[in-house]
Parts: structure tokens; sequence; C-alpha cells
């Protein structure tokens, strides 16, 4: 078949985009957890309302998922459907909060309310053996 008005550089040009466009949100078995089309991954950080300060180790959770976050308040969540859902993050010393999130959101910061201890010691912690 003759190849009309596209040179060897073109066909190498539309061949290489090709494959690029084949990895593109097809498989997810990476390791990283690559977003594909219907899904995505979510950072941000937690922080506290009344100082701004990042909260340490927050616990998020989703319908398919629960991630503790690092010392410095900070998250990522992999493979989150891209569809709104309910985000619901606590820690130590805060009120629990149900964060709406979006569909469209990739990066996000929750504030967190000082308040109840939303993780209480177990009852023998403290007790004399």
């Amino acid at each position: 078949m003759a190849q009309r008005g596209l040179g060897p550089k073109c066909w190498a040009i539309m061949v290489a985009g090709a494959a690029c466009l084949a990895g593109c949100g097809g498989s997810s078995s990476s390791s990283q957890g690559s977003p594909s089309l219907t899904s995505r991954n979510v950072t941000g950080v937690v922080i506290n309302y009344s100082t701004g300060l990042a909260v340490p180790a927050p616990t998020l959770a989703l319908s398919n998922q629960t991630v503790t976050g690092g010392n410095d308040g900070t998250f990522t969540l992999t493979n989150v459907q891209r569809t709104n859902q309910t985000l619901t993050v606590s820690a130590f010393g805060y009120e629990t909060y149900q964060w709406p999130l979006l569909a469209t959101e990739d990066q996000i910061t929750v504030p967190l309310v000082p308040g109840t201890p939303t993780v209480q010691p177990p009852p023998n912690a403290y007790r004399a053996r």
C-alpha cells in the first residue's frame, strides 16, 4: 500500500504516538497506582483549623482504603474513583470530619477542629501489671 503524502519521519512519529497512547490509562498494574480516566490520585495535607499548622499522622478513610498521613500532615490516596465521595478524616485530639471529596479534586487541604480525641487509649494501657 502506498504511503500518500507522509514521509518516513511522519510514520515514525505516528507509530511512537500510538504506542504512547496505548499505555495511557489501560492497566492499573503499576505499583505507583497510576490514575486512569476513571480514577485519580488525591494528595493533600491535614491542618489545624485554628492555627493552620499541620496535624501529625491523620487517618483518612474512603470506602475502599484507609491511609495514615505523615507527621507533617501530608497524605496520598491512590486510585480514587473520579466520583463525588465522602472522605472521613480523623486524628488524635481532633473532631472527626466528613470531607466532601469532589470528582474534580486532585489536591486538597482538610482543616480539623481541635476537640474530643477520636482515638482513646486501650483500657489496659495504664493498668499495673
